[in-house]
């Protein structure tokens, strides 16, 4: 009986270290992103729609390098709808429409904090 107990208390244990761990390697791998599409957002509501493309450019390297690991450990319909907001943020930023590229920007930003 005790070696059960003390078995139990190890794996959960073991689950906490790897649950703390897996949220702050969430933590680091996303707000790189989520800065680079609040610069981006800021670029365009400046009136610079070159410079918000390039940090929206950036961000979204980022976004897919890490994309695999967050598919992996999260729930996928914020995932689908950020990879929505890239596909639509592209158009808008060919469009030079820059409200809408910025909004779109910030919206990003939050789903991914």
């Amino acid at each position: 009986m005790e070696k059960r107990w003390i078995g139990g208390v190890l794996v959960l244990a073991l689950l906490l270290i790897l649950g703390l761990w897996i949220s702050g390697g969430m933590e680091r791998l996303h707000m790189p992103v989520a800065y680079e599409l609040e610069q981006a957002a800021q670029a365009a509501l400046r009136g610079d729609m070159t410079d918000g493309k390039t940090w929206m450019h950036q961000a979204e390297n980022r976004w897919l390098q890490g994309r695999w690991l967050t598919a992996a450990v999260a729930d996928p319909s914020p995932i689908e709808e950020i990879d929505s907001i890239f596909a639509q943020l592209k158009s808008y930023g060919a469009a030079d429409d820059r409200a809408a590229f910025a909004a779109w920007c910030s919206r990003a930003a939050s789903l991914i904090k």
